[in-house]
C-alpha cells in the first residue's frame, strides 16, 4: 500500500476528525521532543518545506455530525505524538492571535479554531479516557486553572508542553513586539506546509501489515512497538475466523495498552530515572525470565521472530496460543517494573529496596527482580530476604570486588528464568544467590578487597561513600537515638560530599623518611577515609589531625561534626598508622557482618 504525501493542513482542515485508540500509548513527548519540534519550525526556511514523518490511519467507519456537515473519524495508528503536539502548539499561536489581533481577524481566528480545534461541540483530536478529558478542557479549551489538578504523569506532560510553547511564544513577544503577530501567521504557515506521509487503511490487519515501514517523525521504532506488530501480525495469519481475528487484536491491543499505561505512569519519575530503563530493557529482561536466559537474549526480537515462525509452520493454532500468553506475560513484567518503582518511591525509611537503587549496578539483577518481584513480591519477608542478597551481590561483586559488569550475567539469568518459569522455588533461589555470591566474593576475598593498602584508588569514591555512610548508620543504632535520613545518605552519594583523608594525602607538617614512608603505606587504607562536606574538605582537608580534631565554639571540626564516622575522631588524641589499622578493622568486621551470607 503507497503512502500519499500531504501537507499538515491538508491532513487536519477539512471534514474529518481524528481518534487515538484507547490501546495507544499516552502522550510520552518531553522537552527534548519539544525542543527539538520548536527549533525545527523556528529555523526552517519558509520559503523550503521540512518533513514531519509518516502518519498511519485508520478509517474507523464512524461518523460525526455538525449542523451543516457530517466529519468522517479516523483512528491514529500511528503519529499521535506529532498530531497531539503540534496541536498543542496550535492552540497557542491561535490564542495569541486572539489576544493581540483585535476585531480585523476575528473572523478569520474564529475560522482557525473550527478548523484546526474544534468544530461545533466535536474536537479535532480525541485521546481516549481521562487524557481525552485533560487534552480538551486544558489544553483546547484553555482552562488553565485545571493543568495543576492532576498527578497523572501523561497529563503532566500535556500541561508541560502546553507551557513550553507558550513560554516560547511569550519570549518572541519581547523580542520583536511589533513584529509579533507576523512571526504568529509565519509560524502558522510553516506549520501549515510540514509534509507528512499519509496511510488510510480499513483494517487492524492492514495496519498491522505496514505499522513496521513507518517511522515516528524519522525516530526508528522501539523493539516493543515491533513486537506488537509482529505479534499481531502473526495472529491474523494464523486464524482463519475474520470475526475471531477481530477480538484476538483487540485482546492483544489490550496487553500492550496496558504495557505502555504501566510503563507510562512511572515514566519521567526520578525513581524510574534512576535506573535509566527504556521499554527495550524491560522487553529484553522478559526474553530472559520467560524465553530464554542464554546468550540470544542479546537480540530477543529477532529470537522471538524465529520462535514464533516455527510455530506458525507447524501448528498454527498453537502459535497463536503463544502468542497470546507471550503478550500477556510481558505485559506482567511491565506490571512488576510499575510496582517496584512505585515501592521504592513509599520507601521512605531506607529500607533495602532504596538500598539496591542506591547502588545503581542494576543491569544483571533487574531480570532477577522482575521475576522475584511476579513471585515473591506478595509473600511477607521473602521479597525482604532477596533484596538483601542482592544489594550483597552487587556490593560485593561488583563496587568491592571490581568484577567486570558481566560477571555473574548468566548465572543470574538463569535464576531468573528458573523462578519465573517455576523450577526454583524460593528456598533454591537463595540458595542459588549464596552460591553466586560465594563462588566470585567470599568472605575471604571480601575482607582481603577491603584491607587494600590503597583502597583510595582501587574502590570507587562512591562506593567508599556508600560503604561509610552504611558505617555511619550502624554507629547511630549503636550511640544515637537520631537516625540518618535516606534523603542524608542520597545525598552523602552525590558530588556535595567527598572522601576525606583523615591523615591527609599532603600533610603540612614536615615529616622525616621514617615517616612518609609510614604515610605512604598507610594513607590510601580504608581505615584513613572518612566521609565530609565539600566545602569541610577544602577548607580542612589538608590541616594536621590536632587542628580537624578540635577546634572550639562551633568552627569546623570533628567534634563539632553532625557525621559520627567524624565526630568519634575526636575521642582520638592522637591520630597514627595503628590507629588507621584499628579503624580498619572495625569498618571491616562491620561490612562482613552488614553484607553477610
Amino acid at each position: 500500500m503507497d503512502g500519499s504525501l500531504v501537507s499538515l493542513s491538508g491532513l487536519l482542515v477539512g471534514n474529518q476528525v481524528f481518534d487515538i485508540p484507547v490501546y495507544q500509548r499516552s502522550y510520552a513527548w518531553g522537552q527534548k521532543n519539544l525542543e527539538d519540534l520548536w527549533e525545527d519550525l523556528y529555523y526552517l526556511d519558509p520559503s523550503k518545506k521540512h518533513y514531519f514523518g509518516t502518519v498511519l490511519l485508520k478509517d474507523s467507519g464512524k461518523t460525526a455530525k455538525t449542523t451543516l456537515s457530517t466529519l468522517k473519524r479516523f483512528d491514529v495508528i500511528d503519529g499521535q505524538q506529532r498530531l497531539t503536539t503540534i496541536l498543542i502548539l496550535l492552540r497557542e499561536i491561535i490564542s495569541q492571535l486572539e489576544a493581540i489581533s483585535g476585531e480585523q481577524l476575528r473572523a478569520e481566528v474564529e475560522a482557525l479554531k473550527r478548523d484546526y480545534l474544534k468544530d461545533g461541540g466535536h474536537f479535532k483530536l480525541n485521546p481516549m479516557g481521562t487524557d481525552g478529558q485533560f487534552f480538551h478542557h486544558v489544553v483546547i479549551d484553555a482552562n488553565d486553572f485545571l493543568s495543576e489538578d492532576s498527578d497523572n504523569p501523561s497529563q503532566r506532560r500535556l500541561a508541560d508542553a502546553k507551557t513550553f510553547f507558550r513560554k516560547r511564544l511569550f519570549e518572541e513577544q519581547k523580542r520583536q513586539p511589533s513584529k509579533y503577530q507576523d512571526f504568529l501567521v509565519q509560524l502558522k504557515r510553516k506549520i501549515d506546509d510540514l509534509q507528512m506521509i499519509q496511510y488510510q487503511v480499513t483494517s487492524d490487519a492492514d495496519a498491522i501489515r505496514i505499522f513496521e515501514t513507518v517511522n515516528d517523525r524519522g525516530r526508528p521504532l522501539s523493539n516493543l512497538e515491533k513486537t506488537k506488530s509482529f505479534i499481531m501480525h502473526t495472529s491474523y495469519l494464523g486464524m482463519g475466523d475474520e470475526d475471531a481475528v477481530a477480538g484476538r487484536l483487540e485482546e492483544l491491543n489490550g496487553h500492550f495498552s496496558g504495557m505502555y499505561s504501566h510503563f507510562g505512569d512511572v515514566t519521567g519519575t526520578k525513581h524510574l530515572d534512576r535506573l535509566r530503563l527504556t521499554e527495550d530493557d524491560i522487553h529484553r529482561y522478559h526474553f530472559i525470565i520467560y524465553i530464554s536466559p542464554g546468550e540470544n537474549s542479546s537480540r530477543p526480537l529477532d529470537s522471538l521472530k524465529d520462535r514464533i515462525r516455527d510455530m506458525l509452520r507447524e501448528d498454527q493454532s498453537q502459535c497463536v496460543k503463544y502468542a497470546l500468553a507471550y503478550a500477556k506475560d510481558l505485559e506482567q513484567a511491565f506490571f512488576a517494573v510499575k510496582r517496584i518503582t512505585d515501592a521504592y518511591k513509599k520507601d521512605t525509611n531506607g529500607g533495602t529496596l532504596s538500598k539496591v537503587f542506591m547502588l545503581e549496578r542494576m543491569g544483571n539483577v533487574f531480570p532477577l527482580l522482575i521475576a522475584s518481584w511476579l513471585k515473591f513480591g506478595g509473600i511477607p519477608g521473602r521479597m525482604e530476604e532477596i533484596l538483601r542478597l542482592i544489594e550483597g551481590l552487587v556490593f560485593r561483586l561488583y563496587l568491592v570486588g571490581g568484577r567486570r559488569s558481566d560477571s555473574g550475567g548468566s548465572w543470574l539469568n538463569r535464576i531468573a528464568h528458573g523462578v519465573h518459569r517455576g523450577s526454583l522455588d524460593y528456598y533454591k533461589l537463595i540458595d542459588e544467590l549464596k552460591q553466586v555470591i560465594l563462588y566470585y566474593q567470599n568472605d575471604g576475598l571480601f575482607r582481603q578487597n577491603l584491607s587494600r593498602q590503597d583502597s583510595y584508588h582501587e574502590l570507587d569514591r562512591r562506593t567508599i561513600k556508600y560503604l561509610l555512610s552504611e558505617y555511619e548508620i550502624h554507629l547511630r543504632k549503636k550511640k544515637s537515638d537520631v537516625q540518618l535520613a535516606p534523603s542524608t545518605q542520597e545525598e552523602i552519594l552525590t558530588p556535595g560530599y567527598q572522601v576525606e583523608h583523615i591523615w591527609p594525602q599532603n600533610p603540612s607538617a614536615k615529616m622525616s623518611e621514617d615517616e612518609e614512608l609510614t604515610h605512604s603505606q598507610n594513607v590510601h587504607r580504608l581505615g584513613n577515609l572518612t566521609i565530609a562536606r565539600e566545602s569541610w574538605n577544602k577548607s580542612m582537608g589538608n590541616r594536621p589531625f590536632e587542628d580537624k580534631r578540635w577546634q572550639p565554639d562551633d568552627r569546623p571540626s570533628y567534634s563539632n561534626s553532625s557525621l559520627l564516622v567524624q565526630k568519634e575522631l575526636a575521642d582520638l588524641t592522637v591520630w597514627n598508622d595503628e590507629q588507621i589499622k584499628d579503624r580498619e578493622q572495625k569498618i571491616v568486621e562491620f561490612a562482613l557482618e552488614r553484607w553477610k551470607l
